[in-house]
C-alpha cells in the first residue's frame, strides 16, 4: 500500500474491510450454513479482489499526498524511462505505463492496475533520491516488466486462490488447515 496521511490510510482501511466483510455482519446467522450463501458470497469477494486490481491506480492515485510532475528526481525519472524505450535489437519491448512520483521521504514503488492499458507505476522520490541511475534503470524496468498481462496475473491468481480456499468461517479455515 501506498504511504499517505493516517487519515487517508484509515478511511481506505475501513471502507476495504466494509465491503469485504459488511455483508456477513448483516445477514441472518442461519445464513452462514446455507451452501448457497456460502459461494455467493466466496464470488462476492473474489469480484472485491479482482475489482481491486481493476481500480488499483484509481485508489494509488487517491493515496498519493504530493506528486512531483517537475524537477531533477521528475527529470532522472523521464529520462531514464525514455532510455528504456529505446529500440535495442531483438529484445522485448517495455510496456509504456504512466510513472507517477510521489513526494514522499519513504521507499517505496507500486505497479497498480488489472490490464497493461490501464496500470501504472508510483515511485516514491525518497527511493529515487537514494538510487543511482543504474538502480533506478534496474526498478523501473522492473516494474515495467510487471506490468504485462502475465505479471498481472500472476499477481491476481493468488490472492484469488486465498480468497476462494481460505473461507471467511473460522471453522473452514481450521478445516482446511487440518487442525
Amino acid at each position: 500500500m501506498i504511504p499517505s496521511s493516517p487519515q487517508r490510510t484509515w478511511k481506505f482501511l475501513l471502507l476495504s474491510c466494509l465491503a469485504f466483510w459488511g455483508p456477513d455482519l448483516v445477514v441472518p446467522a442461519a445464513w452462514s450454513k446455507n451452501e448457497t450463501y456460502l459461494l455467493l458470497s466466496t464470488l462476492y469477494q473474489e469480484a472485491l479482489v479482482v475489482a481491486g486490481f481493476w481500480f488499483g491506480p484509481a485508489i494509488c492515485q487517491a493515496l498519493v499526498m504530493r506528486e512531483m510532475s517537475e524537477g531533477p528526481l521528475r527529470q532522472a525519472v523521464d529520462w531514464t524511462l525514455t532510455e528504456l524505450h529505446k529500440p535495442r535489437g531483438r529484445t522485448a519491448r517495455l510496456a509504456e505505463i504512466p510513472v507517477t512520483l510521489a513526494d514522499h521521504p519513504g521507499p517505496f514503488i507500486v505497479t497498480a492496475g488489472l490490464l497493461p492499458g490501464q496500470s501504472r507505476i508510483f515511485l516514491s522520490s525518497g527511493l529515487t533520491a537514494r538510487l543511482g541511475i543504474h538502480g533506478l534503470r534496474f526498478l523501473l524496468a522492473r516494474a515495467l516488466v510487471h506490468a504485462h498481462l502475465s505479471q498481472r496475473l500472476a499477481a491476481l491468481l493468488p490472492l484469488l486462490m486465498l480468497t476462494l480456499v481460505l473461507s471467511d468461517i473460522p471453522e473452514g479455515l481450521m478445516a482446511w488447515l487440518g487442525l
